[in-house]
């Protein structure tokens, strides 16, 4: 087994509960080394380079998936 961060970008007008893959505006996947590293912080800090930083209109969502060896995590 092993984690996935993804690392979701919604509009600020999704609730947070409906913010997943499907209605996010962008996603990205991070392999992760433990739970632990899936903290978000490597998250935030891309979001902060991204063209979506300092927007009023976004935000921010971490995802942590434990995944099997060979399988692709599922952001919803």
């Amino acid at each position: 087994m092993h984690f996935v961060l993804m690392i979701l970008v919604c509009a600020a007008s999704v609730d947070h509960d409906a913010c997943d893959a499907d209605t996010a505006i962008d996603l990205v996947q991070k392999p992760a080394t433990s739970e632990l590293d899936c903290n978000g912080i490597g998250g935030q800090a891309q979001f902060a380079t991204s063209a979506f930083a300092g927007r009023d209109d976004t935000y921010i969502k971490t995802v942590c998936r434990r995944v099997k060896d060979g399988a692709r995590a599922s952001a919803g």
